[in-house]
């Protein structure tokens, strides 16, 4: 699903034809910058939507080391909610389950109710043509992923990731629970959680915001 770019390919892409949002350039810039490589996971979580067609293995721990609430108006638009809640992993950190179709234009495999809606491109007033769009379930409807277009890795949401018993608590949660907020300036809803928050992402010349 694309790939991490250098600062230079990412001023140049920018500034070319092959637009990219400006939330874009700062996530994938914050991606850079985090030093940590995931680590194995001694005990695999699982992932899946409502009917379980979408269903998955993730073998590591999170790009970021952990996950993130996200208060960016494109997530509050894509997912009709106030924010996001995801972690990031590489694409080879989750096995799908009955994985039988690639993913067009790349080598990874994915379920038949695998179904990527495009994200709209405010600029060009279009379907976005990289590879950025919500992952729903052609079955129930169920949305549990999204990808970023220039970076290779998946958006997992919280909320998809298996539950434990009749709690109905997230099994794994100490490995993707949120450890920061990104996007805090555009929030609609304050959040005094003590967590981190910046005004847009992490990373060189971020903005810590204040609660």
């Amino acid at each position: 699903m694309g790939q991490i770019l250098d600062k230079s390919e990412l001023v140049q892409k920018q500034r070319s034809n092959l637009h990219i949002t400006s939330s874009e350039f700062l996530f994938n810039r914050a991606v850079m910058s985090l030093p940590p490589t995931p680590q194995t996971l001694s005990e695999p979580l699982r992932v899946h939507c409502r009917c379980k067609a979408l269903s998955g293995t993730v073998t590591t721990t999170p790009t970021f080391g952990a996950g993130t609430y996200c208060h960016c108006t494109r997530c509050q638009r894509r997912f009709g909610a106030p924010f996001s809640s995801f972690a990031i992993f590489a694409n080879s950190s989750v096995k799908w389950d009955n994985a039988t179709k690639n993913i067009p234009g790349t080598d990874t495999l994915v379920p038949e109710a695998f179904k990527v809606t495009p994200d709209w491109d405010a600029v060009t007033d279009a379907a976005a043509t990289s590879p950025n769009g919500v992952v729903d379930c052609t079955r129930c409807g169920g949305r549990i992923a999204f990808f970023l277009g220039t970076t290779d890795g998946i958006c997992l949401m919280s909320g998809a990731f298996e539950r434990d018993g009749e709690a109905g608590k997230i099994k794994g949660w100490e490995v993707i629970r949120p450890a920061f907020h990104i996007f805090y300036e555009s929030r609609v809803v304050d959040m005094k959680d003590g967590l981190q928050k910046w005004e847009k992402t992490p990373g060189p010349g971020g903005v810590e915001a204040t609660e």
